[in-house]
């Protein structure tokens, strides 16, 4: 799914700037969830730089580190800042990379110049109803992105008939809220045919030592942890790490682990 998303992303980028014309420069504001590093976002920002250096446009980026922080405050003092940026360029193209960064330009979009042209990508849940209340439907745009929760349902069903208890992990975060809807929904599907314990929030070592010891007919699907409920950030390599040394088999949704 994350390989088909860049693709059409790439190609919304190509008619964009084959659009162009040879004299004409444009500016473009890519505003990223996360931070320098972090392999979805960096992909999805490769694609676009080497789209965009072939033609005759001007690119800048805003990493907003929401994986390290994202209290209340730090969206205030982080809106402060980049509204200064926003009066003082005119920007033909703002790029939000996933919810941290769409919601923050749904929140400043006072800020922004009239009719701006706004194209998002990695969103879970979009709300047409939200974007018509702020005058904003007919110049956002974008990709939504949907991890198969259900397919992988329907997989774990199929190769484990005589499955006991499943054990689904999802951070306790804005994401993690957002996939939160489409887990619960398969919940509902499965509940009376075996068991299932909702992973949210747990300290990182203690979620390694659940799953260290085998236990058969039993399931493991990991759908993403970067924070664990002390707070603490998890890398991939942490991620990759837990998984390689887990005794009950795990399936995932996102094709970077």
């Amino acid at each position: 799914m994350k390989s088909i998303c860049f693709i059409f992303f790439t190609l919304y980028i190509f008619f964009f700037t084959t659009n162009l014309s040879a004299n004409e420069s444009k500016n473009v504001l890519v505003i990223n969830s996360y931070h320098k590093g972090f392999v979805w976002s960096d992909k999805i920002i490769q694609g676009i730089e080497e789209v965009f250096y072939k033609e005759n446009v001007n690119s800048d980026i805003l990493y907003m580190d929401s994986l390290k922080n994202s209290s209340t405050k730090y969206f205030k003092k982080q809106s402060e800042l980049y509204r200064i940026g926003f009066s003082e360029n005119n920007y033909d193209l703002i790029i939000v990379l996933d919810s941290f960064a769409y919601d923050f330009i749904l929140e400043n979009h006072n800020y922004l110049k009239k009719d701006q042209s706004i194209f998002f990508v990695g969103i879970e849940k979009f709300s047409k109803e939200k974007t018509k209340i702020l005058n904003m439907n007919k110049n956002i745009s974008g990709i939504i992105e949907k991890r198969d929760i259900d397919e992988s349902f329907k997989i774990i069903s199929t190769l484990f008939p005589d499955l006991k208890k499943l054990y689904i992990v999802n951070e306790k975060s804005k994401n993690g809220d957002e996939t939160d809807f489409f887990i619960k929904k398969e919940i509902i599907k499965v509940k009376s045919k075996y068991k299932i314990e909702y992973i949210r929030q747990m300290p990182f070592e203690e979620m390694k030592k659940k799953f260290s010891v085998y236990r058969k007919d039993e399931v493991v699907l990991f759908i993403r942890y970067y924070r664990d409920s002390l707070g603490r950030k998890i890398t991939n390599k942490e991620i990759k790490s837990f998984m390689s040394l887990s005794k009950i088999p795990i399936f995932i949704t996102d094709t970077l682990f």
